[in-house]
């Protein structure tokens, strides 16, 4: 580059971006770490060589360009700008903090085989989607690919391809360049062929997998063109020449990509992800010859997939090697996997019918939810409640395989049967307005009861209708939420899940007898786990948790009451397991692969009720977060989100800019609560094990633990001098608000209710603290003088769900999440009087897939986290 070349640039591009230093450079471009001050962040921009861009010209370079702009994939650094400066065409993508798999193969060499495929695997699965959109990158080699907080991002996605084709020739050789790589070039590009294609990309592909797997690339050579020759006519030596332990399986993948002519090749990138997931399987690597790392405790985990997309479960073929929580029975191994049903939208709760033909399921097709059979042998799909506008939802086969039953918002809400042939369902008990979308409900085994839950409370109903009966549990587990029950085949026991009763933070699997004696634990409490259905003989026990990272498939022995018989196992890698059900004869298991993400809008607050089409977006990320809150200057909001893995604190602009990562603990951090200052964040976190209050500085320092208590202490809220702190805590025994210093000290309780949840807020005078409670049966909004005294419940909307969020600045009105509406939680904001507890309905956010999960607010504007749910049925079969 010319010596003045830095300066012109940096002026050229000075109205938009403030160029800092250099990256790095290579054959094609220059790459400068950029400040973007419209948005106050960093970014990197990549200036194509003057050289380059004079062949090119800017008319055609920006139209093929701004292709690429709309390839949104995890696994894509996604291109933000382009543009012409002083003759410089520049392109902008995110600074991301990694390093190129470059720098990692140069500093180690052959990489461990684990993680060789798991490179390939997320490179492969960018390639498929690209490819998809009719994008080849034509580039693929280590440099193109970063890696940050372990996961691969190939970068410079349709650069090559904008270039080869504004100057419709493969090779540019008035400009002395090769658009390519000549080391990771395929055959027909060394050969400058117009006509270049996505096998060309997997045969970069397997260029690159050979040296992650070798240690160097299958050709070498002194110049460019010894490379290009070796790519057009000579046969790289067999892998495991190289490295002796590489599997056939891996080999055979690797090779197949390096073939010559692209007809001979892998077709399509789709063609080898099956391969490639399976090896990364458990059972599949174990079965390879892969040694897969072990699996840690939840607030240690290693994470298997930062972002929460689906994963096919791709196990064909692979044995379950290892002996499944040390039962001592043969482990299963599973056959074949298959899709059951492609439809848009959501389908999920599988449930199989007892002869195995059937799948009762729910499904959103029709634009509300309601309950599809299948016919698996035709595909057959039956919507069996298409008369109802509502929703229905959570099916369960009698064991009789005669009725089904359901919840359903219909006639006010509650428990239904309907017969599986299809006909009107009929009502066997009103829920008054009490059922969400995680009420639990189970047939027993013997066809008489059904098991099901609302909140913290268990009932058990004859399966014809009549009296519910409340089990009485244990005083540890009605804190709780009760959710996903099943009956053990061979006891009167009953398991279900406990879990707090907002959000996706950890929970726990119990066991007790149908009178809610004998309360076994099953899991530890550590993770989310989820969703427990017994085996047939009674002697184990699935489930779904998070304990590796993405929600999978365990298994753990048990004996009779539901005590383990060794450490569970992982069944599954990266599966996104949803909802799932075993089949009666044990054979096989329908889950939902499914993808669950919530991200941040912005609702306007209006004489008139808002809806959706209202709304602004704010972030739009395959990322799940629970809790939001605004800062005291209205200027940025701080939430919870697992983008890097696990739930961290980050920080973001109103306007969607100058995002931040605050904390990044290994252990889960939910929950942030700004300081009345704004220069701390406090939140709660898992980090000893359980949860305790910690805080944040904002401008970064060490972090500062404010509660040590063996009991569960959560949602920080600093009162408006900042001098004291109140929060939810179970050490009185119950769900009870304490206060204490916010310094630290001695915390004293406030309430006595016996039943508070979700966030405390601090009117603006200080003199009262407003909150939620379902100790009526419904969720209203209480208030308690801050010094301590006498609640007052204000609202009495029979809420199932209610909650404050804040005070208006005058505070005479607090806004809060409510449904007032029998059914699901279809939450909706609204303006309660603090003198009388009228409600005022400010959004309608009905009509819509998106479900709103929490908010805050300036009185101005409503900041909203909402939630959105895609998935699909899948299938695999079981032999033990």
């Amino acid at each position: 580059m010319m010596p003045d070349f830095f300066d012109r640039l940096k002026v050229a591009l000075a109205d938009r971006y403030e160029l800092i230093r250099e990256l790095g450079a290579g054959g094609m471009a220059v790459v400068y770490l950029a400040h973007d001050s419209r948005h106050d962040r960093e970014l990197a921009v990549k200036v194509l060589r003057p050289e380059l861009a004079a062949v090119i010209g800017p008319v055609r370079f920006l139209q093929e360009i701004k292709v690429t702009a709309k390839l949104q994939h995890p696994n894509i650094l996604p291109l933000h700008d382009s543009g012409e400066a002083d003759s410089f065409l520049y392109y902008v993508m995110p600074y991301v903090e990694g390093e190129p798999l470059r720098a990692r193969l140069s500093r180690e060499g052959a990489l461990p085989l684990t993680d060789a495929v798991r490179i390939m695997r997320e490179v492969v699965d960018a390639l498929a989607y690209a490819h998809e959109h009719g994008v080849v990158h034509r580039d693929i080699k280590p440099d193109n690919v970063l890696l940050s907080s372990r996961h691969a991002m190939v970068t410079d996605f349709g650069v090559a391809k904008a270039v080869s084709e504004a100057t419709g020739q493969e090779k540019l050789t008035t400009a002395g360049i090769v658009i390519g790589t000549p080391a990771y070039m395929a055959p027909e590009q060394a050969a400058g062929d117009v006509h270049v294609d996505q096998r060309a990309d997997i045969y970069a592909v397997g260029t690159l997998a050979y040296e992650l797997v070798t240690g160097q690339p299958p050709f070498t050579g002194s110049t460019a063109q010894q490379l290009l020759a070796a790519h057009i006519s000579n046969t790289p030596e067999p892998l495991h020449t190289h490295r002796a332990e590489v599997p056939p399986a891996l080999e055979h993948a690797i090779m197949k990509c390096l073939e010559k002519r692209p007809e001979d090749r892998w077709q399509t990138a789709d063609e080898i992800l099956p391969l490639l997931e399976e090896l990364g399987t458990p059972s599949g690597a174990v079965a390879a010859g892969i040694g897969m790392p072990e699996s840690q405790p939840a607030r240690r985990k290693v994470i298997a997939t930062g972002l929460a997309v689906a994963v096919p479960l791709v196990l064909l073929g692979g044995w379950f090697v290892a002996t499944l929580g040390g039962s001592g029975s043969a482990p299963p191994r599973v056959t074949s996997t298959r899709p059951l049903t492609s439809l848009p939208g959501l389908e999920t709760s599988p449930s199989w019918a007892p002869n195995g033909t059937r799948l009762a399921y729910v499904s959103d097709e029709a634009g509300n939810l309601d309950v599809w059979v299948q016919q698996l042998a035709a595909r057959e799909q039956v919507n069996i409640t298409p008369d109802h506008l509502g929703d229905d939802w959570h099916p369960v086969w009698s064991p009789d395989g005669e009725w089904i039953a359901f919840f359903s918002d219909r006639d006010g809400g509650g428990l239904h049967i309907v017969p599986a042939i299809g006909a009107a369902p009929r009502r066997i008990w009103d829920a008054a307005g009490g059922l969400d979308l995680e009420s639990g409900l189970a047939w027993s085994p013997d066809g008489t009861r059904l098991a099901f839950s609302i909140g913290p409370s268990l009932y058990i109903i004859p399966a014809r209708g009549g009296a519910a009966e409340q089990v009485s549990l244990p005083r540890e587990i009605v804190r709780w939420k009760i959710i996903d029950i099943s009956w053990a085949p061979t006891s009167e026991r009953i398991t279900f899940v406990a879990r707090a009763a907002a959000g996706l933070s950890t929970s726990t699997i119990w066991s007790v007898t149908a009178e809610g004696d004998d309360a076994v634990r099953v899991t530890s409490g550590e993770s989310f786990d989820r969703n427990p259905i017994w085996t047939r003989d009674g002697s184990g026990i699935y489930f779904v948790s998070d304990r590796a990272g993405t929600p999978d498939l365990w298994y753990v022995a048990v004996d009779a009451r539901g005590r383990p018989r060794g450490e569970p196992a992982t069944l599954t890698v990266g599966a996104s397991v949803g909802a799932f059900a075993l089949s009666e004869d044990g054979r096989q298991i329908a889950y939902a692969r499914q993808t669950m993400r919530s991200n941040i809008w912005s609702l306007p607050i209006l004489d008139r009720v808002v809806t959706m089409d209202d709304a602004q977006r704010i972030t739009d990320e395959n990322h799940f977060i629970e809790l939001l809150a605004l800062s005291p200057d209205g200027q940025r909001l701080a939430f919870d989100s697992d983008r890097s893995g696990n739930a961290d604190i980050w920080t973001i602009g109103i306007d969607g800019t100058g995002l931040r990562q605050i904390t990044s603990d290994r252990a889960h951090d939910w929950a942030p609560r700004w300081s009345p200052d704004g220069e701390a964040i406090g939140y709660h976190s898992l980090r000893t094990g359980n949860r305790d209050l910690w805080m944040q500085p904002v401008r970064g320092g060490i972090p500062v633990q404010l509660t040590d208590h063996e009991a569960q202490d959560w949602t920080i809220s600093w009162s408006p001098d900042g001098a004291t702190i109140v929060f939810g805590s179970g050490r009185s025994g119950a769900v009870e608000l304490w206060r204490m210093p916010a310094t630290g000290g001695e915390a004293t309780q406030l309430t006595t209710i016996g039943a508070v949840w979700w966030y405390p807020v601090w009117s603006p005078d200080g003199q009262w603290i407003a909150f939620s409670s379902d100790v009526t049966g419904y969720a209203e909004v209480y208030v308690v003088p801050a010094g301590g005294g006498e609640e007052r419940q204000l609202t009495n909307n029979r809420w199932q769900k209610g909650f404050p969020i804040a005070f208006s600045a005058d505070g005479t009105t607090i806004y809060a999440c409510g449904n007032t509406t029998a059914g699901l939680e279809r939450l909706d904001v609204w303006a309660i009087a603090v003198a009388d507890g009228s409600a005022r309905q400010l959004t309608d956010l009905s009509g819509t897939r998106r479900e709103l999960f929490n908010a805050t607010t300036d009185g101005r504007r409503i900041y909203a986290t909402f939630l959105e749910r895609v998935g699909d049925l899948w299938m695999v079969e079981v032999a033990r």
